[in-house]
């Protein structure tokens, strides 16, 4: 039920608050939903705090919920987080926190936890496929040099996770045998440079809702 309703009403609260020309009174909720937004966006989290008990039992209240625990990725536990994706599972926004956790995960070396809930996204992003070829990698599985390619070879730029791989191999490989079968692969393809964007930013709440990384999160209180 959440997951049919959330975009049709966020985008009717964004359409009655941003019309032009018409004096809409939202409900005080409703705009404390919108100022709640506004602050994830800014990064302002000791706001975003003193907002979210005003939309307790909100049907939105699940954003407000994932963008303070989006703010906390970094340090949060992993009960915490399953215990958000266990209570909204098949929703959009618990798959985006997943991928969210995912880069967290990989970008801190978490391989155990990483390797447990990647299994578990039923979309595709490139960057948490990168940091699953760095996993493997780190495994010593050889395989994932072809996979690898792929993205070495792409006309734009390398996730994080594969600019990661490709100058771990360059200093302590696994193994030698896995240096050599890259350095193959490296001379077989073009040597340009990526450009370009691989992703652009995912909205979080349509049609305006960006926000930064998570290891940025504390920029702003």
């Amino acid at each position: 039920m959440i997951r049919a309703l959330f975009r049709p009403i966020c985008l009717a609260v964004v359409l009655s608050a941003a019309t032009p020309g018409y004096a809409v009174k939202l409900d005080p909720q409703d705009a404390a939903l919108l100022a709640a937004r506004d602050a994830f966006e800014a990064n302002h989290r000791t706001k975003l705090a003193t907002l979210a008990p005003k939309l307790k039992y909100h049907l939105l209240e699940p954003y407000v919920e994932y963008w303070q625990l989006f703010f906390r990725l970094p340090g949060a536990s992993a009960e915490d987080v399953r215990d958000f994706l266990s209570r909204y599972p098949g929703t959009a926004l618990a798959e985006q926190l997943r991928v969210d956790w995912l880069k967290v995960l990989g970008r801190s070396g978490r391989w155990e936890l990483f390797q447990a809930e990647y299994p578990a996204l039923s979309g595709d992003d490139p960057e948490v496929t990168c940091y699953m070829l760095l996993a493997r990698w780190k495994r010593e599985d050889a395989s994932v040099l072809g996979d690898f390619k792929t993205f070495w070879s792409a006309p734009r730029e390398l996730p994080e996770g594969c600019l990661t791989l490709a100058s771990t191999r360059s200093g302590s490989a696994p193994s030698s045998a896995l240096r050599s079968n890259f350095s193959g692969i490296r001379r077989s393809i073009s040597p340009r440079r990526p450009t370009g964007n691989w992703s652009s930013p995912r909205s979080r709440w349509p049609p305006t809702v960006t926000r930064a990384s998570p290891r940025d999160s504390g920029a702003a209180a």
